[in-house]
């Protein structure tokens, strides 16, 4: 019996434990985010609204309004934002990779069917948060974000647009390291974030996994097996 049990639990956990890897972003209740594929831990998007991109950066030091945060360098934006598409693993309805600039542009942009299926992004849209949201359509709205990061050779930025309720428009993310906007950097507007992240996601206050559930359930109901056994 205690074989029997162990087992379906253990089959339970590893089948809730696989669901909850496929996901590569998660929520945090730290108004922010953690791309598992890294494990850094990024700041979600309208915190930084209407601070501009120079006014943020002075505030990572010891007493700034953003001490524990830090920039993060190109590779981990790219890896990133290649992962809020998750598309290593999903082919979106259009999408675009400029191989002769090195991966320095790419878009990606998926349909909304009708109004009760959503596009492919609309659950990790959700996690990440958003800089300004207006009306679209007759029901609809539309939220988008920019996000600003040091680039190869300049101020970079990417974006995302995500419509609701409105069949046929695609939602859209938008990666550019192929553009100088170094004009930007003293610019404070309610559109613009700037991209912080903190190289260990343990500082978080993060939301339990439910492949973390499953282990705790998994190791109570062993226990509680075991006294049962030798009762």
């Amino acid at each position: 019996m205690k074989k029997v049990l162990s087992f379906c639990v253990l089959a339970g956990a590893l089948s809730i434990s696989t669901a909850a890897n496929a996901a590569l972003i998660v929520d945090t209740n730290n108004d922010s985010f953690i791309d598992t594929s890294t494990g850094l831990e990024w700041m979600d998007f309208g915190i930084t609204n209407n601070q501009s991109f120079d006014y943020v950066s002075s505030q990572l030091v010891v007493g700034g309004l953003y001490e524990g945060w830090r920039l993060p360098n190109v590779e981990e934006v790219l890896a990133m934002w290649w992962n809020i598409g998750d598309l290593d693993n999903y082919t979106p309805d259009y999408s675009f990779t400029d191989s002769r600039i090195d991966r320095r542009y790419f878009s990606a942009n998926d349909l909304n069917n009708d109004t009760n299926t959503e596009s492919a992004f609309d659950q990790v849209f959700s996690i990440i948060g958003y800089n300004k949201v207006q009306s679209y359509g007759l029901t609809g709205q539309k939220f988008t974000s920019y996000g600003f990061f040091e680039g190869t050779d300049s101020l970079s930025w990417l974006r995302y647009e995500n419509y609701t309720m409105h069949s046929g428009v695609p939602d859209r993310i938008l990666y550019r390291d192929d553009q100088n906007i170094n004009s930007e950097r003293s610019t404070a507007n309610e559109l613009y974030s700037t991209l912080l992240v903190k190289a260990d996601s343990s500082s978080s206050t993060e939301v339990p996994e439910p492949s973390s559930l499953a282990v705790f359930g998994l190791a109570g109901l062993l226990l509680a097996g075991r006294r049962f056994s030798r009762k």
